[in-house]
């Protein structure tokens, strides 16, 4: 397997999502509403992200699939055509630069500009035909559509009754149903199908401070079709690689050292968004990795001071509070002597 590595520079020119600047305590980490697009338009309150990365991100999502469809794209039975149209209206109306709707009485065409790729749905909003020139082709629309933006896609399932009534009590529980999971975590797309949202979650570092009920959160994405969005899944990476799939980690699991230092603040964005109809939700993973050695990035002066900053004071003085306190102690005097000597 050939993971591919993300240059230090990749995410400079994006949106800033750098989080050291609020610390690291779980409680900067909870959802916070979005507007609607037609409240604000502008790039940080869009569901789909794309900056100047979206190459990169593109590239590494091209490798998994080559390697093996499979280890990254699980799926259950169901069809979900309320959240496929909604992804498809959503890309051409937050960004009309890099998509186009063509249409003709029960054909729809997505024109994807940046891909040069063409994906054609029917009424149902199954895809029936596609122009591209992967060596794998789409499977189906969700993994065509997962396909042209940065963002990892999940569809979880939460059911309620809303729709159909229970016939038994496993009816009533939640599970993963869609994952296009190319920048792994730790985690899996193959292991998690299925699995509920606490198996899931049970190694995240103390989830039930930030999801102390994860029933009842779920169930609220379903009471108002709102947006949601998270900053979070903050650690420190030895390597440049966002691919961390657990069956390669002899590949990213790199220890530190000092005769050829890397370290990496990775953090997502994730955003939330319920379908009552669907009694699902559709989750997005926007994945960065921001370089502590910071003389490397391509940033403003000023940011880079910031950065700095804030970087000493998390490995100066750990606070035991934070969500990755252990991380910072295991590798803490080894980053204070090269950020102190390498840096300027």
């Amino acid at each position: 397997m050939k993971l591919h590595a993300i240059k230090p520079t990749t995410f400079d020119k994006d949106l800033d999502y750098f989080p050291l600047y609020e610390g690291l305590k779980p409680s900067a980490m909870g959802l916070k509403k979005l507007k609607t697009f037609a409240q604000d338009s502008s790039e940080r309150n869009k569901t789909f992200q794309f900056g100047e990365s979206f190459s990169e991100l593109r590239k590494s999502k091209e490798i998994c699939r080559t390697e093996r469809l499979g280890k990254y794209y699980q799926k259950t039975n169901e069809v979900f055509p309320e959240i496929i149209q909604y992804i498809v209206k959503s890309l051409v109306e937050e960004n009309p630069q890099h998509f186009k709707l063509e249409t003709t009485s029960d054909i729809t065409t997505l024109v994807c500009l940046h891909t040069d790729e063409e994906l054609v749905f029917n009424d149902k909003w199954e895809l029936v035909d596609q122009k591209t020139n992967l060596s794998v082709p789409f499977v189906d629309a969700f993994d065509a559509l997962a396909m042209q933006v940065p963002e990892d896609l999940v569809i979880h399932k939460i059911p309620s009754g809303q729709i159909n009534p229970f016939k038994s009590e496993e009816d009533k529980r939640d599970y993963a149903a869609y994952i296009h999971l190319c920048h792994c975590n730790g985690w899996n797309a193959e292991w998690a199908l299925n699995k509920t949202f606490n198996k899931i979650h049970e190694f995240v570092p103390r989830i039930n401070e930030i999801v102390p009920n994860a029933t009842r959160m779920m169930l609220s994405f379903l009471n108002q079709e709102w947006r949601f969005e998270r900053v979070a899944a903050i650690s420190f990476k030895t390597s440049h690689f966002i691919n961390r799939h657990e069956e390669d980690m002899k590949l990213w699991a790199k220890p530190f050292l000092l005769k050829d230092p890397c370290m990496n603040l990775r953090v997502e964005r994730q955003t939330v968004r319920g379908f009552p109809k669907s009694e699902a939700f559709l989750f997005t993973i926007r994945t960065y990795l921001y370089n502590l050695d910071v003389s490397q990035s391509e940033v403003e002066e000023d940011i880079k001071t910031k950065r700095r900053e804030k970087i000493l004071e998390t490995f100066n003085n750990p606070d035991p509070k934070s969500y990755a306190h252990n991380v910072i102690v295991k590798h803490q005097k080894k980053v204070l002597k090269w950020l102190n000597k390498g840096q300027k």
